[in-house]
């Protein structure tokens, strides 16, 4: 555990209510993993060790793991979403409408620089193939380290996502600083989900992920630094009404649609 993610979060990690000794053993690792202490759950509640020890998040190391913010009404933990279902349809043949647009294809250098829950990367990870390498950015400390985790202790109820998942480089870092360190044309192609266009459009699966992600919208120095290090294309996903499209001269793939991909070629593609 580095320093940066021990300066960044205010944890405790603890088991559920009736533990296992795996589950006891699995809250030792992820408290090591995380940097936090592991305390004893003793009939308290995720609100009442918040306010004992102080802390914003406690880590509950059932299967799978989950985190509660002490403001949530929900805890946040690792799943697929529809990155199995659309995985899935592509072994069949099916044609996934973000691979399409993004011109991803088997050996590409790929960054989610928005990553998230990483169902996107996933889809993107199947899709480049051993040969392949996607890189996925994500600015907060505990959902980096949480799918690292998933990463490294694996889950018993998403067994083939951490798969795909495991082929990620997961890096915690502002998109925009990191891309301004990177060289041009030195990958594939950049794609950005903001994610969290208004309350109202959010998914369930999101909710918990509002107060640990970064909510910023997305901004023109990101946009110009990917446009310098992809050697092919930047997709961005956006209700069309947005203005961003306009904004950053990203041609919709389906501009009457809700939601459409935004994407930019260079040139000499």
């Amino acid at each position: 555990m580095s320093d940066r993610f021990r300066d960044a979060l205010q944890a405790v990690v603890t088991t559920p209510w009736q533990a296992s000794a795996e589950q006891e053993k699995l809250a030792q690792a992820l408290a090591a993993w995380f940097g936090a202490p592991c305390v004893a759950r003793k009939d308290r509640s995720v609100q009442e060790l918040c306010a004992k020890f102080a802390v914003e998040v406690v880590i509950v190391a059932g299967e799978p793991f989950k985190l509660y913010h002490r403001d949530a009404d929900a805890p946040l933990f690792f799943h697929p979403s529809m990155a199995a279902q659309r995985i899935a349809r592509r072994a069949r043949g099916e044609t996934d409408r973000m691979l399409r647009v993004g011109g991803i294809r088997e050996g590409d250098i790929v960054v989610d620089a928005t990553l998230g829950m990483a169902a996107d990367a996933m889809v993107l990870s199947a899709a480049v193939g051993q040969t392949g390498r996607v890189i996925g950015l994500e600015q907060s400390a505990y959902v980096a380290q949480m799918l690292r985790a998933v990463q490294q202790f694996g889950s018993l109820t998403y067994p083939e996502a951490v798969q795909y998942l495991a082929k990620v480089d997961i890096i915690q870092a502002n998109h925009s600083a990191w891309l301004a360190e990177q060289p041009d044309d030195s990958v594939d192609v950049v794609y950005f989900d903001p994610m969290f266009r208004s309350p109202n459009e959010e998914s369930a699966a999101l909710g918990p992920l509002r107060l640990f992600a970064n909510r910023d919208q997305l901004q023109e120095e990101a946009v110009a630094q990917a446009k310098r290090v992809a050697r092919r294309a930047v997709m961005v996903k956006e209700r069309p009404s947005s203005g961003v499209f306009a904004k950053y001269q990203l041609q919709p793939d389906q501009p009457r649609r809700k939601i459409a991909y935004g994407v930019w070629r260079k040139h000499h593609e």
